[in-house]
């Protein structure tokens, strides 16, 4: 009887402790937000993959540095070869093409000039003179006049497209067709070019493991990031999954006993087996000692997961207030409570095991 006695007013006495100034708390940039499984590649391997059959040509060398989305090969590469010959052709002939079209508007515009000289001689024979107007009659001499008139609105429509820029007009409309037509030729070059091109899926060094022609799709290369290593992670927590990778850092134990920090890179495009989750990948960072993560780091390892403060705050366990003021907390909230025990902070943030406090403005 005497035990529980004992036992009862030291745990309300621990549940009432005062809990001294808010300075007595941790500053820290940072808040943990749980603990996951994850897998760490050291010097991790991007496939080039190629779909394209045919002649594959490499743009670098095996061992090339190369940079993220660089190029280092073209698909397809005796297609594209076949077009630029084409393309080749179609210039010699848009040369030929031209000194025709300049002929062919020389030989209109003589045409044109022998065609005025023949209507103007056509007039001058409808000339009739009293004698034969009287024995021809008004009315054929009428019908005459008519087609002279037709003949002299010809000849002058003719003249002004021969004094004017209508064959000008005519070569230049030829040359634009001839043009685009080369335009076009250039821009399916390109195009075929911008499709068949291979581009570097990671930034680092290149081993090439394919040079023969294509007969099946497949791997022809890798890009080997040396000296890197990274986190892929599996998160599926509503809350972590949400967050930005830029507001999230990892952190990992290695063989060595060090704890390797991690920043965020990028999602995996590879689709998560649990469609409630996505693949974060992140970068592990060296320490100043050394001149690479080691690859003892690699393999499937526990990994914690922090979420970065906009301002640093003094970080608050949430176990130790809830033991000593249960009530308190459930009736007033973390805020309030807070609040009430110290007047000069506000909660910035609640975390699933810790509070973070920053002074009040």
């Amino acid at each position: 009887m005497i035990f529980w006695f004992s036992l009862t007013v030291f745990l309300h006495a621990q549940q009432h402790q005062d809990l001294g100034n808010v300075t007595d708390y941790p500053v820290e940039s940072r808040v943990w937000l749980g603990s996951l499984v994850g897998q760490i590649i050291v010097n991790p391997e991007f496939p080039i993959e190629v779909s394209t059959l045919g002649r594959f040509e490499w743009k670098a060398e095996d061992g090339d540095r190369v940079e993220e989305g660089a190029v280092v090969g073209l698909a397809g590469a005796d297609k594209i070869n076949l077009s630029q010959l084409d393309l080749e052709i179609k210039k010699v002939r848009y040369d030929n093409s031209l000194v025709d079209l300049e002929l062919s508007n020389a030989e209109k515009r003589h045409a044109l000039a022998k065609a005025i000289e023949d209507m103007e001689a056509k007039i001058t024979k409808m000339s009739l003179t009293e004698g034969e107007r009287g024995l021809l009659g008004e009315g054929f001499a009428k019908k005459l006049a008519l087609e002279r008139e037709t003949l002299e609105a010809e000849i002058e429509r003719a003249r002004e497209r021969l004094a004017g820029n209508y064959f000008d007009l005519a070569q230049n409309a030829g040359r634009r067709a001839l043009d685009l037509e080369i335009e076009r030729a250039e821009h399916e070059i390109r195009e075929l070019l911008r499709s068949s091109e291979i581009l570097a899926p990671a930034a680092g060094r290149l081993a090439i493991d394919v040079r023969e022609n294509l007969r099946k799709a497949g791997v022809v290369g890798r890009i080997v990031r040396d000296g890197v290593a990274e986190a892929l992670l599996e998160i599926s927590d509503y809350q972590m999954r949400h967050f930005s990778g830029k507001e999230l850092v990892i952190e990992v134990s290695g063989e060595d006993g060090r704890p390797y920090t991690g920043k965020y890179v990028r999602d995996l495009e590879r689709r998560s087996m649990n469609d409630n989750a996505k693949i974060m990948v992140f970068e592990i960072l060296k320490h100043e000692d050394q001149e690479a993560v080691p690859a003892s780091v690699a393999g499937s390892r526990m990994i914690r997961i922090f979420k970065s403060l906009e301002k640093p705050g003094r970080i608050l366990p949430k176990k130790d207030l809830l033991y000593r003021f249960p009530k308190e907390i459930d009736k007033e909230g973390w805020a309030a409570f807070v609040r009430k025990r110290w007047p000069g902070v506000e909660i910035s943030y609640v975390g699933p095991r810790d509070i973070v406090v920053i002074p009040a403005p």
